[in-house]
């Protein structure tokens, strides 16, 4: 597997609340979902331990082809008293001695100490008031470093964004009398966001082949920038201009600055992405005008800088498809459009970047380019593995509470979880998630469940529809309870509702669980928490039977209801069927303490005492368990378990189809797309070898 073009990481003193806040802002900045079109450029933190003080002491800066490592210096770090001042001074020294043509280090300075660790001259000055005005600043900066690296050539002055902009704009909308308009104020502040150079139709000379110098323009340029006013479509080399982006591929920019409206629209924008001007186009009043100029120079650096990460992106999507392009596709950088197409030869295969699009884009252009056919990286992946044909994958995932110490936020893990399950969709498997609903929490981007439905609702292969609902959720008692008749009609389109009852062999009748109106059992008494783990329990069993594999990822260790964790449960429960594994280790939490134990390491948290600690009415439990049925092992018991599951090696102890290196490599990898195939591949090679 050939590295990820790029990676960035932003890194902070542990004690800087400040600090940490501008490197978080930019992570979720930078960061898309699967379903969204963007830069999808991984972003680590500062990996924070418990005590942790001064520079990381574990950092991997060689899993992508080019790394940035932007570095936030304020007071905290420049302390040499109380702080670790000595040590981030001479870990500074040993990374500038560390940079190359792979490498950029990016000394971001946030505070006048911070200019006692650095020197001037090689360090940014984030001038910002706000965590949001410096985090824009690191931002353009970190897209800056990015480009130069990815174009391969060394900057004289690295600060400068290598990147053309060609203007489109109504020349009615100047201003005639004075430089109060947004299109003169947004190109006036190059002097701050230094861009290569600009092109402006509306300054070519008369006499001059003004359309084949458009032509030109465009062409040479990173990013066309409309200014999209109530006059840009009525004027026609205004519509030139965006059909000229469309026909030579360049990315598109639009500032939306519409005031009353415009009787025709702009009918080929495509896949652009827009911007809104935030604030007045012009001045209320003279008195007005200085403070406008100064909110709207603000804003133009807001435009600027999105186009320079616009060119970031167009860059990074191209290295992604150059690297498994055949000989006769013809490459998009943005997802397939009509007006792009057309100019084209319409036919053959058209390769673009993920993600897919959905169903409904996806009919309308086949129906308009029946000789084409259009892939990206995901879809051509999953095509090339075996027909899966609705074989079922239990997917086990949940939150974790020791993210920072991996330098991760909770939106890359949503990111790649999410992506991962799109993969095993789009190769047709069918996917079995024990759990709940979440049904309070139908509009919330951390509720699984729905996001997991939403990808099944827009990107099923069209051979799948028709055929069993791609999604499976085997709801355990008594959550279910919980669903309304909403709930069951907004994912039973999508999904297989499993309602499973408590297990046949308990002892105790329902009515003795003393349950709520409807049913509903609260996990609060020691009776009621036996329930609640004998039903978990009966959850995952059921589960694991049915499915051919399953894949694991995050978990937390504490805070359960069952007999044990579930992300360690599921793990045991597959490995003592023998059926198929996968671990996703890289975000921590119960699938990170998994693969220690298989990998012979030892885990405080896996005591007896612990679980005292941890679990309410832990002895009652056990207690009950001993008195009734049902077997809850000691956490001494799992962690021996597993541990001599390990002895021979991951693959042995998983049979998922992958070696012993291919499995590290997925307890490592951040990659949702090397995770993904990975497990395609695992799959494909237990289905060779077993038959159908």
């Amino acid at each position: 597997m050939l590295p990820p073009p790029l990676h960035v990481h932003i890194l902070f003193d542990p004690s800087s609340n400040r600090a940490s806040e501008v490197a978080r802002a930019v992570a979720v900045d930078w960061l898309a979902a699967p379903t969204e079109p963007d830069l999808r450029v991984p972003v680590y933190l500062m990996p924070i331990r418990e005590g942790d003080r001064g520079p990381p002491k574990h950092l991997r800066l060689d899993r992508a082809a080019n790394t940035v490592v932007a570095i936030l210096i304020d007071d905290v770090m420049a302390d040499f008293v109380d702080g670790a001042g000595h040590a981030w001074a001479e870990w500074l020294d040993d990374r500038f001695v560390a940079q190359s043509s792979e490498l950029a280090v990016l000394p971001c300075v946030m505070d006048a100490r911070g200019f006692e660790l650095v020197e001037k001259n090689h360090a940014l000055r984030l001038e910002g008031e706000s965590t949001q005005d410096r985090a824009s600043e690191l931002g353009f900066a970190i897209a800056c470093r990015a480009l130069h690296l990815l174009r391969g050539g060394k900057p004289e002055d690295p600060r400068r964004a290598p990147v053309s902009i060609f203007l489109s704009h109504a020349k009615k909308n100047l201003d005639k009398e004075s430089d109060n308009d947004i299109v003169r104020l947004t190109r006036s502040v190059t002097a701050e966001l230094p861009i290569e150079s600009w092109f402006d139709a509306r300054n070519i000379t008369w006499g001059d082949d003004f359309a084949a110098k458009i032509e030109r323009g465009i062409e040479v340029c990173d990013v066309v920038l409309i200014f999209l006013t109530d006059d840009w479509s009525s004027r026609p080399w205004c519509i030139a201009e965006g059909l000229l982006a469309k026909k030579l591929g360049t990315p598109t920019l639009v500032v939306n600055a519409l005031e009353k409206g415009e009787v025709r629209n702009f009918p080929y924008g495509g896949n652009t992405r827009t911007l809104r001007w935030q604030g007045a186009l012009r001045p209320d009043s003279e008195e007005e005008a200085e403070a406008w100029r100064r909110r709207s120079r603000a804003e133009g650096k807001r435009i600027v800088s999105a186009s320079v990460r616009e060119a970031l992106r167009r860059q990074h999507s191209s290295m992604v498809l150059t690297r498994i392009e055949k000989p006769d596709d013809q490459l998009l950088d943005v997802a397939p459009e009509p007006a792009r197409v057309a100019w084209t030869s319409m036919s053959g295969a058209y390769l673009y970047p993920d993600p897919p699009l959905g169903k409904h884009e996806r009919a309308l252009l086949e129906r308009l380019f029946s000789s084409a056919s259009f892939d990206t990286p995901m879809t051509r992946f999953a095509a090339s593995k075996a027909t899966f044909a609705n074989r079922e994958v239990a997917v086990s995932i949940s939150d974790v509470d020791d993210l920072p110490r991996w330098g991760l936020g909770e939106g890359f893990v949503r990111l790649l979880t999410d992506e991962v399950h799109l993969y095993l969709l789009m190769a047709g498997l069918r996917i079995v998630y024990g759990g709940k609903l979440d049904p309070d929490k139908l509009d919330d981007p951390d509720n699984f469940t729905l996001r997991l439905f939403t990808l099944a609702q827009l990107f099923r292969r069209p051979i799948d529809e028709g055929r069993l609902e791609p999604i499976v959720n085997a709801a355990p008692w008594p959550l279910w309870k919980l669903y309304s008749k909403e709930v069951k009609e907004k994912f039973g389109r999508s999904a297989k509702l499993e309602c499973l009852p408590l297990p046949s062999d308990f002892p105790f009748a329902e009515a003795d669980l003393e349950p709520l109106p409807g049913g509903f059992v609260p996990p609060k008494s020691p009776l009621q928490l036996f329930a609640w783990s004998r039903s978990m329990t009966y959850m995952r069993e059921r589960t694991t039977a049915r499915a051919v594999a399953r894949v694991c990822s995050g978990g937390r260790i504490e805070g359960y209801k069952g007999r044990m964790a579930g992300l360690i449960e599921e793990p045991y429960i597959q490995m003592q069927q023998k059926k198929p594994l996968f671990l996703l280790g890289a975000f921590g939490g119960c699938t990170r303490l998994v693969i220690d134990l298989l990998e012979g390491s030892m885990r405080p948290e896996m005591t007896t005492e612990v679980a005292r600690e941890s679990v309410p009415h832990y002895d009652e439990i056990v207690r009950l368990y001993d008195e009734h049925g049902g077997e809850i092992p000691s956490r001494e018991e799992i962690a021996e378990t597993l541990r001599e599951a390990g002895a021979a090696g991951p693959a042995a102890a998983l049979q998922n189809g992958l070696d012993d290196e291919e499995n590290r490599f997925l307890f490592e990898t951040e990659s949702p797309t090397d995770a993904a195939r990975l497990i395609l591949k695992g799959l494909e090679n237990l289905l060779e070898s077993t038959g159908p």
